[in-house]
């Protein structure tokens, strides 16, 4: 998408944005794949795709980058409320790290609210046992260690709540 998306219009199909503006950090892209998917067709039917495929992935990955930076401020807010701390760091991680526009607008987010930003070598970002270690050795660098003796929870819920309990940052 990023390649395609590099000399394409973002501003030119207007896609829902998911949870935007809420105030909370969750996410949901059905309906946005589900408008693209019939944009698509739609240009497929009317033989518009060709012409349109640059401009359909820059809108999309602008929609969802801007929804993504959205997440992450509310996450911010949320963050420095919970843990206030002099350094603090935004890291982007896993294969959508490794989208440069993506890590442009957090890269600028990160710079608005005075956090430093950390991204992986893009080589290493669709590599998920890299990703682990890299995580590890971060965590290391700043003296923390992580308790091993947890139970195992396969439907751990994505909440505030529930984030400072999962991993310890004993240091």
């Amino acid at each position: 998408i990023e390649k395609k998306a590099r000399n394409g219009n973002p501003k030119k199909f207007n896609l829902p944005k998911p949870l935007i503006n809420k105030k909370n950090c969750d996410f949901s892209f059905s309906g946005l794949k589900t408008a693209t998917n019939r944009l698509c067709k739609r240009m497929k039917l009317e033989k518009k795709m060709k012409k349109n495929v640059k401009d359909i992935c820059a809108s999309f990955q602008e929609t969802v980058c801007e929804v993504i930076v959205d997440r992450c401020r509310n996450a911010v807010k949320i963050f420095n409320k919970r843990f206030p701390s002099k350094e603090i760091r935004l890291v982007i991680v896993g294969g959508v790290a490794s989208n440069n526009y993506l890590r442009s607008k957090l890269s600028f987010l990160a710079k608005e609210i005075n956090f430093s930003f950390i991204a992986p070598p893009k080589e290493l970002c669709t590599d998920n046992a890299a990703m682990i270690a890299w995580a590890a050795i971060e965590r290391i660098k700043i003296g923390m260690k992580g308790d091993i003796n947890f139970k195992p929870t396969p439907r751990w819920q994505l909440n505030v709540s529930n984030s400072s309990k999962r991993i310890s940052n004993k240091r």
